[in-house]
């Protein structure tokens, strides 16, 4: 299962960084004058739908501008996150530069031209009842990301296109003429960092809740006797890498653009994914090296039942328990166990001490 964390990690990586490679499923292209755009399709309505428009632009360039939202302000006045600021006041007050790009940063404070483009197309989208949600440069590509606010329709989306394209080529040609920008591949300094942080705390989050699904509701022989105790061990092991891994994005981001951001979805992805994951591991390391020799129990079967649901059937069988014969117990087995027994037979069961001294049951046979 850790090959399934590492490819979810992967994974995540990949999906944070797609911005650098831009995809055209589901797109069509257009011209205003001699400027080619992309827009991507979307359904009739189009309401509470991410819709882009995208041009071609310099390379060498990444960056996101977003506009501030009281959660945004809160952080950077308190100088968790350190922005740019252009000199354009409107511009400072509405919106902040997403990245940590020095260079950048004195085009954006020299040149007038492009930052008055990009606050007229967060300006032109409430005439056309859209709303910007972001706008970002990367791999050669100058893009809006926005949403309509109720529904819209293909008129209005071009209409609203035909007066932001200029505005993005001007942006656009006005960074050709910038001085060129060192040709490396990853422009933003905490790029990397930010994609490793994201996708390890979300991976947590999806690894734990599949091993905690497949506990909880597939698990069978072999299972754990004693799972709230682990469980108490899991939260406290879990509470210690989620203190860990929010002290390592403080350090690491460094009042970085946009750290604001990554903390508050690694306090809300590492409160869920912590617990789960250490829980899991806790549960596999327990069974995986365990090497001591099982012992034996002999119990009898009183009873046999399974239950049928949307998910999938459950199999179950009441034994006396072979430690309390006077406790009655119910434990889940895999279809095979279920048909191999009968009412009244004998059953072998199995018992190891665990590696972490969490007892489980490695097989329950029929004598």
């Amino acid at each position: 299962m850790m090959l399934l964390f590492g490819f979810t990690v992967i994974f995540f990586i990949g999906f944070y960084f797609q911005k650098y490679f831009r995809f055209t499923i589901n797109s069509s292209e257009y011209n205003i004058g001699t400027t080619s755009y992309r827009t991507n399709d979307f359904k009739s309505q189009c309401n509470g739908e991410s819709l882009t428009i995208d041009i071609e632009a310099p390379m060498g360039y990444s960056y996101a501008i977003r506009k501030k939202t009281a959660f945004d302000n809160y952080f950077i006045a308190n100088g968790f996150s350190n922005v740019h600021q252009t000199g354009n006041q409107l511009f400072d007050n509405l919106l902040y530069i997403d990245s940590d790009n020095s260079q950048l940063h004195r085009q954006l404070h020299a040149d007038s031209v492009i930052v008055n483009a990009i606050l007229k197309i967060f300006q032109l989208s409430r005439r056309y009842r859209f709303k910007v949600l972001e706008i970002q440069h990367s791999a050669g590509r100058l893009w809006v990301t926005y949403e309509a606010l109720g529904t819209c329709n293909t008129r209005r989306t071009q209409a609203f296109a035909s007066e932001i394209v200029p505005l993005l080529q001007t942006a656009a040609e006005s960074l050709e003429a910038a001085p060129v920008m060192p040709d490396t591949t990853w422009k933003e300094p905490f790029a990397m960092r930010k994609a490793l942080l994201l996708s390890f705390s979300i991976a947590m989050v999806f690894y734990g809740a599949i091993e905690a699904i497949r506990l909880y509701h597939w698990a069978v022989v072999p299972f754990t006797l004693n799972t709230r105790s682990m469980l108490g061990e899991a939260l406290l092991f879990g509470a210690v890498i989620y203190g860990l891994l929010l002290i390592m994005t403080f350090f690491a981001m460094r009042r970085s653009a946009g750290a604001h951001r990554i903390l508050m979805i690694l306090l809300i992805a590492g409160l869920f994914g912590t617990p789960l994951t250490t829980f899991a591991q806790l549960h596999r390391i327990n069974m995986d090296y365990d090497r001591s020799v099982g012992w034996e129990y002999e119990t009898q079967l009183l009873r046999k039942i399974f239950y049928t649901t949307r998910l999938g059937s459950s199999y179950y069988l009441y034994i006396n328990n072979w430690e309390n014969l006077a406790v009655k117990k119910r434990i889940k087995v895999t279809s095979a166990i279920y048909d191999s027994v009968r009412e009244g037979d004998t059953l072998v069961i199995t018992k190891k001490p665990g590696f972490l001294h969490y007892p489980w049951i490695t097989s329950i046979e029929k004598k």
